[in-house]
C-alpha cells in the first residue's frame, strides 16, 4: 500500500476557536502532522465531493484505509496510513468525538462537526471493534441540505405541487418510505421549509437530529428519551407541525394518529417497499382501518438513482434480455423501445424516483370497509391511484427517467425492488410516452401551463391542452384512450 498522496489544503477558517472544533489539530506528537493532514483532507474530500459517508478500516497489521460513499456507491481512496500512524488517528478521532479510546469490546456512537469556511457539517460517528482492528463509519449531515427548496428538487411538477398542497393542510399525516440514504429527510426538510413561517410552530423529533434549523424546535431522541416520550412532550408544546424521524412502534403510531386528528400536521417515515404498502404497515402497528382513514393525507415512497454524467458517452440501443424481462413483468415494455447505455464515462449526482398516493375519499372507503385482510387493499388502492396525475410507481418513474436520458435501466433495476402489486391500468399519456409518441418533457411543460391557467381561474384538462397546442393529434390521443389497459380519468 502507498502512503498518503499530496492533497488539497483546507480553506482557512476565520473565526478563532472554530479550528479546535471543526478540524483535527496537531499537538506535536510523533506522526501528528501526517495524521492530522490525512484526517482533515479525508473529510474535505468527502464534503466537497458530496459524499454521504466515510468508511475507515483500521487493521492492526495492515494500517488504515479509506472509502467514501458517493451517489450511493462506495469508492476507495488511494490514501493510507501505516499501523503506527493509524493508532494515532484512532486516538484523535476518539478524542474529537469524546469516546473511550481504550474500549476494545463494545461498539460506540458519537457526534462531531467539521467546518469549511461558513459551511458546517454535522457528523454521526459509529466505531465498532472487528477481528482485525476497528471499523469507523462517519455519516455526513450537511446543514446546507436543511435549506433545500422543494421547487429545486428534480422531481415531476405534479409531484411537487401535490406535496406542497398536502403539507399545507392544517392537519393530517404524510408518510414517506425508503431505505437509508434515499433522500427522505432532505425531502421532508424541503417540505418543512416550504410551509415555514412565523405563524407555524414546527417541531422535529429525530434520532439524531440531522439538520439544525434555528426556527424549528428540534428534539434529539437519545438514550434518555424514546420517540413516544418525545412525541407526548411535543404535543404539550403547542405545535402546528410535527416531523417524526421514524414511525417505529405501536405506541408512536397511536400518538401520531392522535396528533394528526387534533389539529396538527404530522410528517414521518416508515419502512415499506411501496407507497401503498405504507398504509398496511400502519395496521401492523395496531391502528384500525377507520383510524388510518381519519388521519392519513398522503403516502410517498422514494429512491435515489445515479444520474448519467454530462460528459459520458451514451448509445441508445434495444433492451437486453434481462431488461426486457424486467419491463414485461411490470407491464412497461413496448416493441422498438430504445434505452441509453453508457459506453464511456459514468454517473454524476443522483435524482429521486417518487411514488406518491394522495388519500382520496375512494381510498378512505377502502380503509373503512376493506375488512381485516389488509393485503387485499394494496391492489385496490394502486388501481385508484393510477387516476391521480402525480402517481407513477417507482418502476414507472424509473423508466420515465431512463427514457429522458438521465439514468440507465440497470441503475433503476438495482434500486427498485419487486412490489406486491403491479397496476393493470395506465393513463393515456403514460401509454403515449411509452410508445414514444409523447415526450415526458412536453407533459411537464404542459402541466405547468395548465397550473398557470388554473391560478387565473381557467380549468383545462391535459388531454385538451395536448390537442389544442398540437403536441399530439386528436386521433393519437383517442387511440391511446381506447387502448384496453387505459383507465378512464375524469
Amino acid at each position: 500500500m502507498r502512503q498518503m498522496n499530496t492533497m488539497r489544503s483546507l480553506a482557512p477558517i476565520k473565526a478563532r476557536g472554530i479550528e479546535q472544533v471543526g478540524r483535527f489539530v496537531s499537538t506535536g506528537g510523533v506522526h501528528d502532522d501526517r495524521v492530522v493532514e490525512f484526517l482533515n483532507n479525508v473529510f474535505e474530500e468527502a464534503v466537497l465531493s458530496g459524499s454521504s459517508d466515510i468508511h475507515i478500516e483500521l487493521d492492526e497489521i495492515e494500517g488504515m484505509s479509506v472509502r467514501i460513499r458517493k451517489s450511493g456507491h462506495l469508492e476507495a481512496l488511494d490514501w493510507y496510513l501505516d499501523p503506527d500512524a493509524a493508532r494515532v488517528a484512532k486516538t484523535k478521532i476518539c478524542a474529537k468525538v469524546k469516546l473511550d479510546d481504550q474500549e476494545r469490546l463494545a461498539p460506540q456512537d458519537g457526534r462531531m462537526m467539521v467546518y469549511f469556511g461558513d459551511r458546517r457539517v454535522d457528523v454521526r460517528v459509529a466505531i465498532t471493534p472487528t477481528v482485525s482492528g476497528f471499523k469507523f463509519v462517519f455519516r455526513l449531515l450537511d446543514s446546507h441540505n436543511a435549506d433545500s427548496d422543494i421547487d429545486q428538487l428534480e422531481m415531476p411538477f405534479m409531484v411537487r405541487e401535490t406535496m406542497k398542497r398536502v403539507v399545507s393542510q392544517p392537519e393530517g399525516m404524510v408518510l414517506m418510505s425508503g431505505p437509508t440514504g434515499s433522500g427522505k429527510t432532505t425531502t421532508l426538510y424541503a417540505l418543512l421549509q416550504y410551509i415555514k413561517d412565523v405563524t407555524r410552530h414546527i417541531i422535529t423529533i429525530e434520532n439524531p437530529v440531522e439538520y439544525a434549523v434555528k426556527s424549528f424546535t428540534q428534539i434529539d431522541v437519545d438514550g434518555n428519551m424514546t420517540f413516544p416520550m418525545a412525541m407526548r412532550a411535543a404535543l404539550r408544546l403547542d405545535p402546528d407541525v410535527i416531523m417524526v424521524g421514524e414511525m417505529r412502534d405501536e405506541e408512536s403510531a397511536h400518538i401520531a394518529h392522535k396528533a394528526g386528528t387534533s389539529g396538527h400536521m404530522v410528517l414521518s417515515t416508515i419502512h415499506a417497499n411501496s407507497a401503498a404498502e405504507s398504509i398496511t404497515r400502519l395496521l401492523a402497528f395496531g391502528l384500525r382501518g377507520f383510524e388510518v382513514s381519519s388521519v392519513l393525507s398522503s403516502v410517498i415512497a422514494q429512491r435515489l438513482v445515479r444520474k448519467i454524467s454530462p460528459d459520458a458517452e451514451v448509445i441508445w440501443a434495444d433492451p437486453t434480455d434481462v431488461e426486457r424481462d424486467w419491463l414485461v413483468r411490470r407491464n412497461m415494455y413496448e416493441p422498438g423501445m430504445k434505452l441509453p447505455h453508457i459506453v464511456s464515462g459514468g454517473f454524476q449526482g443522483r435524482i429521486p424516483l417518487v411514488e406518491m398516493i394522495e388519500v382520496t375519499p375512494e381510498i378512505r372507503r377502502i380503509m373503512e370497509e376493506g375488512g381485516e385482510d389488509a393485503t387485499s387493499w394494496v391492489p385496490q388502492i394502486v388501481e385508484l391511484a393510477v387516476k391521480q396525475e402525480q402517481f407513477e410507481t417507482l418502476a414507472q418513474a424509473g423508466l420515465r427517467t431512463v427514457l429522458e436520458g438521465k439514468t440507465t435501466l440497470q441503475e433503476v433495476m438495482s434500486t427498485t425492488s419487486d412490489v406486491a402489486y403491479v397496476p393493470t391500468k395506465r393513463r393515456w399519456e403514460q401509454i403515449l410516452m411509452l410508445k414514444g409518441q409523447l415526450s415526458s418533457l412536453d407533459v411537464e411543460r404542459l402541466r405547468e401551463e395548465i397550473y398557470q391557467h388554473r391560478i387565473q381561474g381557467r380549468i383545462i384538462t391535459l388531454k385538451e391542452h395536448v390537442i389544442n397546442t398540437n403536441t399530439c393529434t386528436a386521433e393519437t390521443v383517442a387511440a391511446a384512450s381506447f387502448t384496453t389497459d387505459c383507465i378512464d380519468v375524469a
